[in-house]
């Protein structure tokens, strides 16, 4: 069986809301898909090569790169903060939170894991704004995301002080996440107001 030649489609994109149309230059049979399984991306799919690049924004490594620096703050900076209270106040595994009877310490201890435990609590919802944000606003999301990540910083320093009060140095972060929170609610009415017409 030779194949028969295929005109070039025109290029796909995900942020069309077009009604599905087949490409110029398919077999009778193949011109409306059957059923949803079956449409022209899963079919043509081994065929094709589909670039992630060509799906996002051209600015998008900037929210990848936030990504990348929550994850250095959190798991890097906050958890070596974490190993040296241990250390200083004799904290054992798995002791997570310390008492009186672990060290005469604990509230000093206990001020740096609170503020780590705070700051990983807070993580997976500056995740998902920043890169749903980043999406369509890849620099907003990042400039808000690195204001977010600075004043997270300094909410661990200062709560780590061991004077709980001092958490409120960490304020800025807030500029931060209401930014991307705005940012998602925008997008959100943008998107209603499309469907709406």
């Amino acid at each position: 069986m030779v194949p028969l030649p295929l005109k070039p489609a025109a290029p796909f994109s995900l942020c069309q809301d077009t009604a599905w149309q087949p490409p110029l230059g398919l077999p009778d049979d193949m011109q409306a898909p059957k059923n949803l399984a079956h449409s022209y991306l899963e079919r043509t799919a081994p065929r094709s090569t589909v670039k992630m690049a060509s799906l996002l924004p051209a600015s998008f490594g900037w929210v990848a790169g936030t990504c990348a620096a929550a994850a250095l703050v959190h798991h890097i900076y906050m958890s070596i903060g974490v190993q040296a209270a241990r250390k200083k106040y004799n904290v054992k595994y798995p002791t997570l939170y310390a008492t009186e009877a672990d060290t005469k310490d604990h509230k000093a201890y206990n001020c740096v894991q609170r503020a780590h435990q705070n700051c990983l609590e807070n993580l997976p919802t500056f995740y998902a704004l920043v890169i749903s944000t980043g999406l369509k606003y890849p620099i907003t999301a990042s400039a808000a995301g690195m204001v977010y990540l600075a004043g997270k910083i300094l909410y661990f320093n200062g709560y780590s002080s061991g004077d709980p009060e001092k958490r409120m140095q960490g304020a800025p972060s807030y500029l931060g996440l209401l930014t991307l929170l705005g940012t998602a609610v925008k997008m959100a009415i943008d998107a209603a107001k499309v469907y709406a017409k």
